[in-house]
């Protein structure tokens, strides 16, 4: 047993192609050459294990590096997660059936946001002239049309942190699902971070404001609720900060 266990060990295969290309040398092209074979022997095992792990946690992105403080202080920037493939049904987040589709339709269309002390969200303008909306913390919201009776959604940290791929930028969001809604054509979701000074609101928050006199449309992150088709996986463990390694690199 233990003789076969060599063959799992990457050196192995860098000792037995070097061994065969040449004798053992101080050339530079051959120190070169070994060089070039260790870094492709060790990038594919790299690609076979994040492969493997794929497999194993059923998502094709198995691993993903945080670069945003958006959840914390449960995950932090420069963590890196592991996430697992996950269905709606077993997704841990309240469900609320509905008779009409809430595809490609803003939050505000078919629910009520209800924020703290009664508040409102508003335009703002930072100390560099950039725009952005600022509200108080969302506490609930409730869904009015496509159900019986209305349905209220609490705003909380004990559901399942997901990963979707966000439409307007193309990213990978780490967020939480607050709620599943079933709907004629298929299950979406509503996400919010947990940081509690830069995500107030739930990322489908979308409102109409006057900028310079002309009502323009600004959400929070995502316009639309994001289809069950968009999700890579669920939130297992992390690994605190590794990742920030590859974020000073890229410049993230």
């Amino acid at each position: 047993m233990k003789e076969h266990l060599k063959y799992l060990d990457p050196d192995f295969y860098i000792d037995l192609i070097t061994g065969k290309a040449h004798k053992p040398s101080k050339e530079i092209k051959w120190r070169i050459f070994d060089l070039g074979i260790s870094l492709f022997i060790y990038l594919s095992y790299a690609y076979l294990i994040y492969f493997l792990i794929g497999i194993i946690l059923q998502s094709p992105t198995p691993i993903v590096i945080v670069t945003s403080g958006s959840m914390e202080p449960v995950i932090n920037r420069g963590d890196i997660i592991f996430i697992q493939g996950v269905s709606a049904d077993a997704l841990n987040s309240p469900r609320v059936d509905m008779t009409q589709s809430v595809n490609e339709k803003y939050v505000r269309e078919f629910a009520t946001l209800n924020y703290e002390d009664n508040g409102t969200c508003s335009l703002k303008v930072n100390s560099d002239g950039l725009k952005y909306i600022d509200c108080p913390s969302l506490e609930n919201f409730t869904i009015m049309t496509g159900v019986s009776s209305p349905v209220t959604v609490d705003i909380s940290e004990d559901k399942d942190i997901i990963v979707y791929t966000d439409d307007v930028s193309g990213e990978d969001i780490i967020h939480r699902a607050q709620v599943k809604m079933y709907t004629p054509d298929g299950v979406y979701l509503i996400t919010k971070g947990d940081n509690v000074e830069t995500n107030k609101t739930i990322d489908q928050d979308c409102n109409i404001y006057s900028i310079m006199g002309e009502p323009k449309l600004l959400c929070a992150l995502n316009p639309y609720p994001i289809p069950m088709e968009k999700i890579r996986g669920k939130y297992l463990f992390k690994i605190p900060y590794l990742g920030y390694l590859k974020l000073w690199l890229f410049g993230r």
